[in-house]
């Protein structure tokens, strides 16, 4: 994770933005590709202060395609994610193997309350029974 920036969005609605690195394939194959993520809302804006540089997150949403000139007179696109679920990982510091862990629930706040889940997770807005 890098560029973490939080602000008011239309309406005064609080948006935090901030970009993660997509690891896909392996060895010599293995490419980085940066997304560009906005949350929107009052969950985005009381996890803004755990969505440092570095941070690993598991991120669910809607993917698009921002298309923008350069400076340059250029035209160029970049990869959008606007998110619908966030889960915060453990900093892989002291992880043997480099593999992320699931956060100590403690301190993953969620849900409009605060309150984490039993699981780490974010609580959802709506939790769909099934």
């Amino acid at each position: 994770m890098r560029q973490v920036a939080k602000r008011d969005g239309s309406g005064s609605t609080p948006v935090v933005n901030f970009s993660i690195a997509v690891k896909d394939g392996f060895g010599d194959l293995e490419l980085t590709e940066w997304w560009d993520c906005s949350w929107w809302g009052p969950r985005a804006e009381k996890v803004a202060a755990w969505l440092t540089k570095g941070r690993q997150v598991h991120v669910q949403g809607v993917p698009g395609i921002d298309k923008f000139m350069k400076k340059d007179s250029t035209r160029d696109a970049k990869l959008v994610l606007k998110v619908t679920e966030l889960t915060l990982l453990a900093e892989s510091r002291g992880n043997a193997g480099g593999q992320a862990a699931e956060a100590d629930p403690a301190m993953v706040p969620g849900g409009r309350d605060g309150a984490p889940k039993e699981d780490g997770r974010m609580k959802r807005e709506e939790d769909v029974p099934y």
